[in-house]
């Protein structure tokens, strides 16, 4: 890809990114009193930008497209990210994102729907690695090409099925299988490194059979978009993304508070506040996953 190409690759991906998290504030404020995971969801904004709006290829016309690249949501709590992504990619058409937490909505707090390419429900977490692991390994094993990701939080590698599945993924060689972690460092009870310390975990995953690749700013789409780019045949890959839980409202970031709250109609209006572009709207969108998707196919499953 060529510098002026990809500078707007980048930057049209930020634009999203940005629209993305209005998006999540939206549905957490439509919530109500009800309440939402709003500090874990805009920590890992960018990381769903990213996956939904370039490097993921599937049908926006037919999610069951049996060629669509699977995401298993390991991250439960960072629901309202990936709902708002997959709405700017298509996935999700406006009527159905604001239903969020509503009677007879299509989105609820821990969903399963195929029909709006939602794969996995997982309500307990530790559960979704293991579950991409079984779908990495029988896409290998019966010829499929398609991609397994997934997206999980720091304190759910404190699971050991985490561990174990991190184990059996080296062992098959599902180089077919992207890992991402959103590494905020709080999880709904405080500091993960209080609670369970990780350590060095580049070095852990590595020692566990696994292509890793660590992000300083894992709010960063470009550093993002480098990552996804890494990948080598041979080992299962798992990108680190050092991210700031709560990122974008200075009330919120890094504050295990924020892991599930309401937000009132006053901390909404001083959201948006904070999220304002200065001078005005965005100039508009590069859509990088143009060549990666499968648009008019009708061979869905």
């Amino acid at each position: 890809m060529d510098k002026d190409k990809d500078e707007k690759r980048v930057r049209g991906l930020a634009q999203t990114a940005r629209r993305v998290r209005r998006k999540v504030v939206e549905l957490a404020h439509s919530a109500g009193y009800k309440g939402s995971h709003l500090g874990g969801s805009l920590s890992c904004v960018e990381i769903y930008t990213v996956l939904y709006n370039d490097v993921m290829r599937f049908d926006r016309q037919h999610p069951a497209w049996d060629g669509r690249d699977r995401m298993i949501a390991g991250k439960e709590h960072g629901r309202l990210a990936e709902y708002a992504a997959m709405a700017e990619a298509g996935l999700i058409a406006p009527q159905d994102l604001y239903t969020y937490m509503q009677n007879g909505g299509k989105l609820a707090g821990h969903p399963r729907n195929p029909d709006l390419g939602l794969e996995y429900s997982c309500c307990s977490l530790g559960m979704a690695l293991p579950v991409a692991v079984g779908m990495a390994l029988a896409a290998k094993r019966t010829g499929r090409e398609h991609s397994v990701y997934t997206v999980m939080g720091d304190g759910e590698l404190n699971e050991g099925s985490m561990w174990e599945a991190f184990l059996c993924a080296a062992h098959y060689r599902l180089d077919n299988l992207v890992a991402v972690i959103d590494r905020n460092h709080l999880s709904s009870d405080g500091d993960t490194e209080e609670i369970m310390a990780l350590g060095d975990l580049r070095e852990k995953l590595e020692a566990f059979g696994w292509q890793c690749r660590e992000t300083a700013d894992g709010n960063d789409v470009g550093e993002l978009l480098d990552a996804f780019q890494d990948r080598m045949p041979g080992k299962p890959y798992v990108i680190i993304a050092n991210t700031v839980k709560g990122k974008g409202l200075s009330f919120a970031e890094n504050s295990a508070e924020w892991h599930r709250g309401v937000l009132t109609d006053a901390l909404y209006e001083r959201a948006l506040l904070e999220l304002a572009e200065p001078g005005g709207t965005d100039e508009g969108t590069y859509d990088g996953r143009n060549d990666r998707t499968n648009e008019g196919d009708t061979d869905a499953d």
